[in-house]
């Protein structure tokens, strides 16, 4: 079974190593094609080969920069509320300027890549992207000052035949 993952003009090619090289020799026939060998970085996401423990991970920590202390968990136990969004004009002018829908969107990017773990605390802060209290914005700077003490955090995956073959062709193809 081979298996060929394309995003614009990358490949990634898994399967076994002489089906992987039968792939690319037809590839390099129709285009022009550079081998990047194992794979560091994907999407956004590094690539970490740990051979000696048997595993490889993919994690975000380079898209993880945030400041300020850090937590242990990502929500604290408080429980958000529609209560919680301004109920004044006064109320809401102060809150108008952060940027709560910037900050949930970089939360689901991480989520829906490598970082599961914030997913509850993420889609609850979500809800109430419309009309966010202040309340609302320090529950979403919690979960970001829980990535910072976590940013290296990712998934592990074992390594098998196939996942051994993922970390190890890719191509690009030029003009």
């Amino acid at each position: 079974m081979n298996l060929i993952a394309l995003y614009v003009d990358d490949l990634i090619i898994c399967g076994v190593m002489e089906a992987i090289d039968n792939v690319k020799q037809q590839l390099c026939a129709r285009y022009k094609m550079k081998d990047l060998g194992i794979i560091h970085r994907i999407l956004g996401c590094e690539v970490l080969n740990v051979e000696n423990a048997g595993t490889f991970s993919i994690n975000q920590s380079k898209y993880i920069k945030f400041v300020g202390a850090t937590v242990q968990t990502p929500m604290s136990d408080t429980t958000l509320s529609k209560e919680m969004s301004p109920k004044s004009d006064d109320e809401r002018n102060e809150t108008k300027n952060i940027p709560y829908k910037a900050a949930i969107g970089c939360l689901l990017w991480l989520v829906a890549g490598t970082r599961l773990d914030i997913a509850f605390a993420t889609q609850t802060c979500a809800r109430y992207i419309v009309d966010p209290g202040k309340q609302h914005w320090e529950a979403e700077i919690r979960v970001m000052r829980y990535l910072k003490g976590t940013a290296g955090y990712g998934i592990v995956y074992p390594l098998t035949t196939i996942s051994r073959l993922i970390l190890y062709r890719s191509i690009t193809i030029g003009p």
